[in-house]
């Protein structure tokens, strides 16, 4: 079963679509003390996203009921991603520039930060596998989406792939070069088949075209 963004599309294709969208005029008139239910019930599961735009809006229950309401029923939604790299990735733009660009993964980041600047965007790196499967683990059950790039370790990493398949966020992996275009051991990938999708060999774009797909799924 094809895993679901864990704080959003879960809920937009689910209940609240169902019986909020349908009902929203009454609710937005007679029924502003829901937000105290949604509290009771979702606050505690995890689901970050509700707390963060409760925060930010006005005081007022219904002014918030109706600008929660208009983003479900239009399909918009602010996720909370992170991407992970894996070893060797934080020296891009110095390492093998030929296959990996000059450009380092901290200048793209600040690309992608103010290209999807409404998407709250996390960044790990490490050369530790046990660290990358602790995080893994980490943000699986409280982000919306993970976008990783498991460096070597999608070739060997039997304990990554379990991590990424035992996670309920989606999880996009995604290699900056064409991986099967390469030596006979980098065509066989480990984590891939653990990942709901899988983008290779178009540089740092690949990063941006994981979370353009994440954001229209």
């Amino acid at each position: 079963m094809t895993k679901g963004v864990s704080c959003g599309n879960q809920l937009v294709d689910g209940f609240f679509r169902v019986l909020f969208i349908q009902q929203k005029d009454v609710i937005f008139n007679c029924l502003p003390e829901i937000l105290c239910e949604l509290h009771e019930i979702y606050f505690d599961s995890n689901i970050k996203n509700f707390s963060q735009i409760f925060a930010d809006f006005s005081a007022d229950p219904a002014d918030k009921l109706k600008w929660y309401f208009w983003n479900l029923e239009f399909g918009i939604w602010n996720l909370e991603f992170l991407i992970i790299n894996g070893p060797n990735l934080n020296l891009l733009g110095k390492r093998e520039q030929d296959i990996y660009g000059k450009e380092s993964f901290e200048d793209y980041l600040r690309k992608l930060r103010s290209e999807f600047h409404d998407t709250s965007i996390d960044y790990f790196q490490s050369n530790v596998e046990g660290e990358i499967i602790n995080k893994i683990q980490e943000a699986g059950f409280v982000k919306g989406a993970i976008i990783i790039n498991p460096g070597g370790y999608s070739h060997t990493s039997v304990a990554i792939a379990d991590a990424m398949k035992a996670v309920p966020a989606k999880v996009i992996e995604v290699h900056i070069s064409n991986v099967f275009a390469r030596e006979d051991f980098r065509k066989t990938l480990i984590t891939a088949p653990c990942a709901d999708g899988f983008i290779s060999g178009f540089g740092l774009e690949a990063y941006r075209l994981a979370i353009l797909s994440l954001l229209r799924d």
